[in-house]
């Protein structure tokens, strides 16, 4: 649809009554009106969440197994591999089937985005370097659903996703060691909450 005219797909098109498509004025002689229903627009950051849920039930089902050291670039790889995930490979895959990041490629995250999917992230998202605890950005409004944290310390990195937020509760799809272990790779874990982010991948919405 334009300001001059309407794209039609009709059902009883001529006297025939067939499936026809056409552009129509919309001061056309046989227009009386027409209406646009607000359909729900489903985000980028929905989809995400939809496909780690599915992703979190799957990898249960399957044993698959935490290992730090997995390079696996997609799912299918690590199920007839050795069976091994982690969090930055478990976000990979979950962006992989929403499309952000191509089949095959993958991230991690650190105080950056690193992997052979980087590049690509780093066109379809905002990524920032808050330096504050995701329990100050919350109080600060600045935390969303779908959003992707990384952390760096001393001992490793880490990689999560916002799942939802429930008061001043931040819940995390996560595949760290102690999440695969308990079979709970959507939970809420306070150590994440507290220590300091050093980079939130916020995905865009595809225009």
């Amino acid at each position: 649809t334009t300001k001059d005219s309407i794209h039609v797909i009709e059902g009883n098109k001529g006297i025939t009554e067939q499936v026809g498509e056409r552009i129509i004025a919309i001061n056309g002689r046989f227009i009386r009106g027409f209406v646009c229903p607000e359909y729900e627009v489903v985000t980028i950051q929905g989809r995400a969440i939809e496909e780690a849920e599915k992703l979190a039930k799957r990898a249960v089902k399957d044993r698959m197994k935490y290992d730090g050291t997995a390079t696996y670039n997609t799912y299918n790889k690590a199920l007839n591999g050795a069976k091994k995930i982690n969090c930055a490979t478990f976000i990979s895959y979950v962006l992989q089937a929403i499309k952000v990041l191509p089949y095959n490629r993958r991230i991690w995250l650190s105080d950056k985005v690193n992997g052979s999917g980087a590049a690509t992230l780093k066109k379809r998202a905002d990524i920032s370097h808050p330096k504050k605890s995701p329990k100050r950005l919350l109080k600060e409004g600045k935390v969303k659903p779908g959003d992707i944290y990384g952390w760096k310390w001393a001992g490793g990195v880490h990689t999560a996703m916002v799942h939802h937020i429930e008061g001043k509760r931040i819940y995390w799809v996560t595949a760290g060691k102690s999440d695969v272990a308990a079979h709970r790779l959507i939970r809420r874990r306070p150590f994440y909450y507290r220590k300091r982010a050093d980079i939130v991948v916020k995905l865009e919405q595809p225009k």
